[in-house]
C-alpha cells in the first residue's frame, strides 16, 4: 500500500495511507484513503486513478474528508433533527 505525505497551507503534515478495503460496489474503481497528522484522523474515499497518479490534489482530498468514525448525512442525536440529546 502507498503512503504519501502532503504539507497544508498551514504548516500541518498530513500523511496519506491507503485502506485495505473499500466498499465493495467501489472496489475496482475507488480506494479508501486514511489521512493523518500530529492531532487528527480522517477519511476519504477517492478514484483510484486520482490516487495511482503522479499527482493526487491533496488539499481537494482532505476538504472532502470526514473524521474517522464520522459519516457524511448522517445527523448525530439532537442535532437539530427533532431527536433526543444525549
Amino acid at each position: 500500500m502507498r503512503e504519501r505525505e502532503f504539507t497544508d497551507a498551514n504548516g500541518v503534515t498530513w500523511t496519506f495511507t491507503q485502506r485495505a478495503h473499500v466498499r465493495g460496489s467501489e472496489e475496482l474503481t475507488h480506494v479508501a484513503l486514511l489521512i493523518t497528522s500530529a492531532w487528527e484522523s480522517r477519511v476519504v474515499s477517492c478514484p483510484r486513478t486520482e490516487w495511482e497518479s503522479e499527482a493526487p490534489d491533496y488539499a481537494r482530498l482532505l476538504e472532502q474528508s470526514v473524521p474517522a468514525g464520522g459519516s457524511r448525512g448522517v445527523d448525530r442525536p439532537g442535532s437539530g433533527t427533532g431527536g433526543p440529546e444525549f
